[in-house]
């Protein structure tokens, strides 16, 4: 879908390109957070999943600076 259904705080999230195909789906990232089930989402190709990690990255790491209230 390309229809936004929510939203995801990146607070405490890391992602990374997934090594193995999930639910018949090729070209899967992850979010990964201590103590919480792993989120996992799929981009059109394989570029594009480790440019989202790329970008995710980035944010969650500007995110993760800021003390959590």
């Amino acid at each position: 879908s390309t229809e936004p259904v929510g939203a995801i705080s990146l607070h405490g999230y890391c992602a990374g390109v997934a090594n193995e195909t999930i639910a018949g789906q090729s070209h899967v990232f992850r979010l990964v957070r201590y103590a919480t089930p792993q989120k996992y989402f799929s981009a059109i190709d394989g570029e594009t999943a480790i440019q989202w990690v790329s970008t995710i990255n980035q944010s969650a790491t500007r995110i993760n600076q800021i003390p959590f209230t």
